[in-house]
């Protein structure tokens, strides 16, 4: 389906696609396959799709863009407490983890924010949660590609108070978000 979507993106002669948080659920480093054929995609058409890292034995939730055949990697800023991370005392971050995640550690963050450079202009990079926060819309920023994985919370008023939640960034900060949701709550927000 998603390569579909790809191609139909080309034949339209569009320039850019954008995929939600995690649409490919794996750890896209641990694919060369699956890098190779977006890479080859990427020569007619720029593709921004969310995955996961792990590197260092450290995971990350990330964002990918590839472009002209080359890749790059935004690593998540803002965590989503007791979801990404257990924002408590390491030792109850650890009993946590084993008893409920079977010894999986807390996700790990990005020092600073992400900026991609697509098609000469400049985008924040900005994963679910953390486009409502702040941080994302710090420095020199007018343009945001936010991506989210909203399904989850179904059926509940998630994907309403983040798109609300968006408009009052997008209005404080004076910024255009490009949102893609994999449930509800996609578009452009001026």
């Amino acid at each position: 389906m998603i390569f579909s979507q790809i191609n139909t993106a080309i034949e339209e002669k569009q320039d850019l696609i954008i995929f939600p948080e995690s649409v490919f659920p794996l750890y896209m480093n641990h694919n060369p396959e699956l890098i190779h054929k977006l890479s080859v995609l990427s020569h007619d058409i720029s593709i921004v799709t969310g995955a996961l890292l792990r590197e260092d034995n450290h995971n990350y939730n990330v964002t990918y863009l590839f472009e002209n055949g080359e890749y790059k990697i935004a690593k998540k800023l803002v965590l989503v407490p007791f979801g990404e991370y257990i924002p408590l005392p390491k030792f109850a971050q650890k009993l946590i983890n084993e008893m409920f995640f079977s010894g999986a550690s807390d996700f790990v963050t990005a020092k600073e924010p992400t900026d991609f450079l697509i098609k000469g202009v400049k985008f924040r990079n900005a994963i679910c949660y953390e486009a409502t926060c702040q941080e994302i819309y710090e420095g020199d920023v007018s343009f945001v590609i936010a991506s989210s994985n909203n399904a989850w919370f179904a059926p509940s008023i998630e994907a309403t108070l983040q798109n609300l939640l968006l408009r009052y960034y997008a209005r404080k900060n004076g910024v255009s978000i490009y949102h893609s949701a994999n449930y509800k709550g996609s578009g452009i927000i001026k």
